[in-house]
């Protein structure tokens, strides 16, 4: 009877140890796979880190990990041997450093952002030229009165969005080179927007980037300039009687000009990064000098008619002589 009470004891222990073990390798498994699950984590966060949401959620996947963690050492520190305790603290590592890297890129941040744009390389200016004329194929618009009695003594405004002359000849249109020649020039002079009888002198212009565009008022009314720019941050400043602002752009872009008081006061400036552009006048001609020979992509833009595009070859011995012709 007392040997076969000492065998069932040596069994039972046997099946105890066995259990220990059998739980003891499971805790380590359980650990390896959550260090792991840790590195992946770190790998994501580094690579992929669109916003602080997702980290503040990185963060508290770590501490509720942490604070797990520290259980389960607590645990095995009672039952376990004190090796078995190192390797789940070193097992950890991975995720705590990897919290650590992601607070440092978000102190420093990340090198992620676009690089700024190389600046344009200047070239000599040549001796060719482009011109020619911008033609409108159709009868010339009625005029349109759109405005006006804002002032004592002011005329009516009349609509300047598509203005036709003599022989179809279209005013208001700018020409330019595509991608043109950030060609060598000499310091530019400011140019003038003006606000007179409560429209905007020239109707339509152009710049280049940097340039100072002088906005000034001879009205003895309030306006109130709201600059739109198709990218840079938008503007909006009140003027009255001899008032000035300079504004200027540091892209090349188009940008609208209007009035919030007098809804019919627009005007366009076409902004360039290169000299190579003109306007056209009430005889719809435009000239480009100045150019290097070679071939280019010439534009024309209108504000209703919007771009055609041609390609011209300018050589030194004779000017290119081109024409654009719109039709309704």
């Amino acid at each position: 009877m007392r040997k076969a009470l000492a065998r069932g004891r040596r069994a039972q222990k046997t099946l105890n140890r066995r259990d220990a073990e059998t739980r003891r390798r499971q805790g380590e498994e359980i650990n390896i796979h959550e260090g792991h699950e840790g590195h992946e984590e770190c790998k994501k966060a580094l690579c992929y880190l669109p916003s602080f949401v997702l980290f503040v959620t990185f963060v508290d996947k770590n501490i509720l990990f942490v604070s797990s963690l520290r259980l389960r050492v607590s645990a095995v520190q009672k039952s376990s041997r004190q090796n078995t305790k190192l390797r789940d603290v070193s097992r950890a590592t991975p995720s705590l450093a990897c919290l650590l890297l992601i607070a440092l890129l978000l102190m420093t941040g990340c090198d992620q952002s676009a690089s700024a744009p190389a600046v344009r390389p200047t070239v000599p200016a040549g001796t060719c030229v482009v011109r020619g004329v911008v033609r409108f194929a159709g009868p010339a618009p009625v005029a349109k009165i759109i405005g006006g009695d804002c002032c004592p003594g002011s005329a009516p405004v009349v609509d300047e969005a598509l203005v036709v002359g003599n022989g179809g000849a279209l005013k208001n249109v700018v020409v330019y080179i595509k991608s043109g020649p950030n060609i060598a020039m000499p310091a530019v002079k400011d140019k003038v927007l003006a606000q007179k009888n409560c429209r905007y002198e020239p109707h339509v212009l152009a710049i280049l980037t940097g340039q100072n565009l002088v906005v000034t008022s001879h009205d003895a009314t309030l306006h109130n300039v709201h600059v739109e720019p198709e990218n840079s941050a938008q503007q909006n400043f009140s003027q009255t009687l001899d008032a000035t602002r300079s504004v200027h752009f540091d892209q090349p872009e188009l940008v609208r000009f209007k009035c919030d008081v007098h809804p019919w006061m627009t005007a366009y400036v076409q902004v360039f990064d290169h000299p190579c552009f003109a306007v056209t006048g009430d005889d719809g001609r435009f000239e480009i000098g100045n150019l290097p020979a070679g071939t280019y992509t010439l534009v024309a833009w209108q504000e209703k008619l919007l771009t055609q595009e041609m390609s011209v070859t300018v050589t030194a011995d004779k000017p290119a002589e081109v024409k654009f012709e719109y039709r309704p």
